[in-house]
């Protein structure tokens, strides 16, 4: 026996069937993106890191996780899970790599050399790329209020 089926209702099957395992899709990786556990292994240079949080999972969906601002970056984009919290040379060279420099992490207001040059210019990022550091520009208070004192190196 052959049923035939219009080929509206074999759309609106098709649709819906698409829809349920789309959002069922969804629900799985929000689910395994939200948390992150304790001592969960991540392989670095010298073998396997692992982070512990004293109150529980690492929730990714908190503020740590959410945009700071205008240039997409959030607190957990220098601070690495992987990296023990930190950001290393390695793992900023392999996002830059990855993304040709697209990334966040290479905001040119403190993750370029020179923020007025030209996004894209590799050698513009080695600060971060071969050391994890950036360039932050602030206002110094007055030397008499300080306990510190820069000097030049060449």
């Amino acid at each position: 026996m052959v049923c035939k089926i219009s080929k509206g209702i074999h759309f609106r099957v098709r649709f819906r069937v698409g829809l349920a395992l789309s959002i069922m899709a969804a629900i799985a990786t929000t689910v395994a993106a939200v948390t992150l556990p304790n001592l969960f292994p991540f392989r670095d240079s010298s073998g396997l890191m692992e982070t512990f949080n004293a109150t529980g999972k690492f929730q990714e969906n908190g503020p740590f996780f959410q945009s700071l601002g205008t240039n997409g970056r959030t607190c957990a984009t220098c601070h690495v899970v992987g990296n023990a919290m930190g950001l290393s040379a390695a793992s900023a060279e392999s996002v830059y790599e990855r993304t040709n420099g697209h990334d966040p992490l290479f905001a040119k207001v403190d993750g370029a050399v020179c923020p007025t040059t030209t996004a894209g210019n590799a050698l513009n990022f080695d600060l971060v790329r071969h050391y994890g550091l950036f360039r932050i520009a602030i206002q110094l208070p007055p030397a008499a209020n300080t306990q510190f004192k820069i000097t030049a190196v060449h």
